[in-house]
């Protein structure tokens, strides 16, 4: 009985990947549903494999399906990296409720989505105005185990230079650079343009050069195509110190 569930598993498998490869996706939904149909044994893994196929493919609402409808009832629970795999697919449909449910079920298990889940979430809800929650899931990811990176920052940075709250933008790039990371191009950008555009331009200049004097390296310049703006920011700033000069005179 046994080598004969073990070989009818097989031959399953076998028809899931064949159709996996060959792009056809239906034909290989059709085999995985006959075979959680059957008496063949599914495991933990099988279900993860399958949903991520799923979410390649994105075919979301059969993903939510399996995941609701299987993984869950059997006792199983998806792996942290598929986990990150689903949020970050759920983001492309802004579908924030399932996004935070997956969270929760997360969390009660005592996984963490991998940083660059957590960045895309991030930056969708700095998108969407939602930057309150992005602010409050940027302060619980350390308690999570997930400490934000360069990519986090530049998110957050981003969002309050838009929502043209300058000051907070200032003290999230000092808590970056606090934390010993390096800015780089985007980082830069982000902070520069963001405040430049919003008439803070001694205070840009002020925040670069300190980044500068502690030794660490800051992309404020490029390709000229790209520096324009905030090489536009620093002429500002000269033209500034050029009039003192001349009060002084």
């Amino acid at each position: 009985m046994y080598q004969s569930l073990r070989a009818q598993r097989l031959l399953y498998c076998s028809h899931i990947s064949y159709y996996v490869k060959a792009g056809i996706i239906d034909k290989a939904i059709h085999v995985f549903d006959k075979m959680t149909q059957s008496n063949c044994p599914l495991f933990n893994l099988d279900y993860n494999r399958f949903i991520g196929v799923l979410l390649r493919h994105s075919r979301f609402d059969l993903a939510q399906h399996y995941y609701y409808r299987h993984v869950i009832p059997s006792s199983f629970s998806l792996l942290p990296f598929t986990s990150s795999r689903f949020i970050s697919a759920l983001c492309s449909v802004k579908d924030f409720a399932l996004i935070h449910n997956l969270l929760q079920d997360m969390e009660a298990l005592g996984f963490v989505p991998d940083i660059w889940a957590f960045n895309i979430y991030l930056n969708l809800l700095c998108r969407e105005n939602h930057l309150e929650t992005a602010l409050q899931l940027f302060r619980t990811m350390p308690l999570k185990g997930r400490h934000p990176d360069v990519v986090t920052y530049t998110i957050i940075i981003d969002a309050l230079c838009n929502s043209k709250r300058f000051d907070e933008a200032a003290r999230f790039w000092r808590a970056l650079i606090d934390k010993g990371l390096s800015p780089d191009y985007k980082a830069c950008a982000a902070l520069v343009v963001g405040l430049c555009g919003g008439g803070n331009v001694e205070l840009a200049y002020e925040l670069i050069v300190s980044v500068i004097n502690r030794g660490l390296t800051c992309a404020v310049t490029l390709q000229p195509n790209e520096a324009r703006f905030p090489r536009r920011c620093l002429n500002s700033v000269e033209e500034r110190d050029k009039r003192w000069m001349r009060d002084f005179e």
